[in-house]
């Protein structure tokens, strides 16, 4: 069942973020622009940080996401009350009033399953930085060398890094998605309460 839930977040989210207010598809070309700069400024990160992060910095993330994790809960709980509906059988209404009463409605869902997707990035890096603490968060590949005999603390060596890596790899990307999806929010915010004041 959860699993089917976040399915649907995911799904919605993806969906939402590939169409604009007025329900009309974006350009895929901006999406793949976008997922390439994503993956190059993880790269990026990636290769600066390769000594791994300080567990003052993690403690830090930890922080800042389970206290945006609570405040977006909070929001999904307020927002949840106030999407509109999308079409209105109210034939006295101008096309105007139409075209603003989808746009809100677009910008609702659009802010709404983003904020959702964000709360889930959230609390998946929060469970990362558990298991980067578990394992190490200071491994760097370059400083090992490849054994001449292969035994199982070798072995187990060679897995605890890769998965550090890995590991650090996805927390990278992910907090930066949460970075953007922030900022999406609050502009999608900022253009409801716009929108409504028209």
């Amino acid at each position: 069942m959860l699993i089917k839930y976040l399915k649907i977040i995911r799904d919605k989210s993806h969906k939402y973020d590939r169409t604009d207010i007025n329900g009309h598809e974006v350009k895929s070309s901006k999406i793949f622009l976008r997922q390439v700069l994503f993956v190059l400024i993880t790269i990026l990160l990636f290769l600066i940080s390769l000594n791994g992060f300080s567990e003052r910095l993690l403690e830090y993330c930890v922080s800042a996401l389970s206290i945006l994790a609570g405040l977006f809960i909070t929001v999904l709980v307020f927002v949840s009350e106030k999407i509109p509906d999308k079409e209105t059988n109210n034939e006295n209404i101008s096309a105007k009033e139409r075209t603003k009463q989808i746009q809100l409605y677009n910008y609702y869902k659009q802010f709404s399953f983003m904020i959702g997707r964000t709360t889930v990035l959230s609390v998946l890096c929060l469970i990362i930085i558990f298991f980067l603490i578990q394992i190490g968060t200071s491994y760097n590949p370059f400083e090992y060398i490849i054994a001449h005999q292969i035994d199982i603390e070798s072995v187990f060596l060679f897995f605890k890094i890769n998965i550090n890596l890995v590991l650090r790899f996805l927390f990278i990307y992910w907090m930066i998605r949460i970075f953007y999806n922030t900022l999406f929010a609050v502009s999608s915010l900022t253009n409801i309460i716009n929108l409504k004041k028209e």
